[in-house]
């Protein structure tokens, strides 16, 4: 199976709350500016086929930065037996 390369969300850029407001508001997570020209484009370009963009929020392993990445993840199509359906292109 080949690896799929990923889609970064343009427009929107995570960033950890300041330490001062870890301690007064230690719900806070994440901040998230949004350059809203850019996310709109980049919504419109990537939602699904119900009009969803699903988006991760992951942390870089080399720098700890923040970053969103675009889920394409796609269940596998069933058939009415509810079996998998098989590529037919594959020959057995």
């Amino acid at each position: 199976m080949e690896k799929e390369t990923p889609i970064f969300a343009d427009g929107f850029y995570p960033k950890y709350p300041d330490p001062r407001t870890k301690e007064r508001a230690p719900w806070v997570k994440a901040l998230m500016p949004i350059q809203v020209e850019q996310a709109i484009e980049f919504l419109k370009k990537n939602a699904n086929d119900s009009g969803f963009v699903n988006l991760e929020l992951k942390k870089s392993k080399k720098t700890g930065n923040l970053y969103l990445q675009v889920n394409t993840w796609q269940p596998k199509p069933v058939t009415p037996e509810g079996t998998v359906k098989i590529d037919e292109t594959l020959e057995p």
